[in-house]
């Protein structure tokens, strides 16, 4: 109305002083809202890392066996290096511009692609195939709420199961390496705590009872070796030495030497003992002493003498309270491994007397008895409610001698 009531000249020069001011309030509102750009025209991306090798070549086990990559354009810091297995992170232990050493993760496979990725560096190295094998794997097979208790091995690498069921003992089960189960004998109580193969092919047996039973070989019914007349105490776990000497022992006031000639004598010891295994001349038990968890041991001067208890390796290294050992065994090296009631279910003490989680994350309480099969195969029985709970593990070692076979 008001252009249509004046000249044409004044609304022409009304519309071009709107438009230059609206234009010049959108420049301006763009150039103030404007974010800095994230390009910094001064970057430089570290030098790309390179793989050369993996040690062990070809082939490790998943989450257990340490490897080492040598390579070029690491990072000496170790957090700035990432290490892939098919997309999963490796855990780093060490680091050098040319060397990474770790552990791979818990992937059971082959032909995994490896590669490494470093902090700074824009590409990923180059990728290399490797394959890692199964650490533990389940043995069996058990029924959904099978659980077993003692466990024990022949040269032939059969492992024989106490086995219960819903709390229910259902007799020993026969299982050969390939895993095909057989009944071998049938139930005696509930359970049997304490299983050895012995001198001529016989499953020796025990649970807690002042008793070590035997089962002949190719299975039956067990029998009483030794009983409550010999003199012998209760018997929760028991081995043999080199002379073949059977040494027992329980929740109990004594240690109880077993003779070929069934010849019983006993040794002081007041104790809550739950395992033993003899090892390199020393009788190893595992057992609460006047509230101390520990490994103690004895060294075995002959059938009738014991030397004074010596405490080996004290469980509350370990670090969680109550924790304490069910079941020891040994590898041919002298490293002692013990199954436990604490989280982590086994570990690892070497000679020295330095100690590891053993395969940590693998496991889980409570390891109850183990058995050295053939090779690096060591067998453990394992409390896990709802699911297979035997287990096979390679340790990548060799036993220590169980005499009894």
């Amino acid at each position: 109305m008001f252009c249509m009531s004046n000249t044409n000249s004044f609304c022409v020069a009304f519309l071009r002083s709107f438009s230059g001011a609206l234009m010049a309030f959108m420049v301006w509102s763009c150039a103030d809202t404007s974010a800095p750009s994230i390009y910094d025209p001064s970057f430089q991306s570290a030098p790309t890392p390179a793989i050369t090798a993996i040690s062990p070549t070809g082939l490790g086990l998943a989450a257990a066996t340490p490897l080492t990559i040598a390579g070029t354009n690491f990072s000496s810091t170790i957090a700035n290096n990432f290490v892939f297995f098919d997309g999963l992170k490796a855990t780093l232990t060490q680091a050098t511009t040319t060397q990474l050493s770790f552990i791979a993760p818990n992937l059971v496979k082959d032909s995994i692609k490896v590669r490494v990725s470093v902090l700074g560096a824009t590409d990923f190295s180059n990728t290399v195939f490797y394959r890692l094998d199964a650490s533990v794997t389940s043995f069996g097979p058990l029924g959904t709420f099978d659980q077993p208790y003692g466990i024990a091995c022949d040269t032939a690498g059969n492992v024989f199961v106490s086995l219960t069921a819903s709390l229910a003992g259902i007799g020993v089960k026969k299982f050969t390496p390939a895993g095909v189960k057989t009944d071998y004998s049938p139930v005696v109580g509930t359970r049997w705590s304490g299983m050895k193969i012995g001198p001529g092919g016989f499953l020796y047996t025990a649970r807690i009872l002042p008793v070590i039973y035997r089962i002949p070989p190719g299975g039956g019914s067990a029998v009483i070796w030794v009983g409550p007349s010999s003199g012998i105490g209760p018997v929760l776990d028991f081995d043999f030495d080199a002379q073949g000497n059977v040494w027992a022992c329980a929740n109990d006031v004594a240690i109880s030497r077993v003779k070929p000639d069934l010849s019983v004598k006993t040794f002081p010891f007041i104790a809550n003992a739950r395992t033993a295994r003899v090892f390199n001349g020393y009788l190893y038990v595992g057992a609460l002493v006047d509230a101390v968890e520990a490994i103690w041991r004895f060294s075995i001067v002959s059938a009738d003498s014991l030397g004074s208890v010596e405490k080996y390796f004290d469980m509350s290294q370990y670090g969680v309270p109550g924790t304490g050992a069910n079941a020891i065994t040994f590898s041919s090296d002298g490293n002692m491994y013990v199954g436990i009631n604490g989280p982590d279910g086994i570990i690892l003490v070497r000679s020295d007397k330095t100690w590891e989680k053993y395969y940590q994350g693998l496991f889980s309480p409570t390891v109850y008895s183990f058995a050295w099969g053939k090779g690096s195969d060591l067998y453990a029985s394992v409390e896990k409610t709802g699911s297979t709970a035997l287990l096979k593990i390679n340790t990548q070692k060799t036993s220590a001698p169980y005499y009894g076979r």
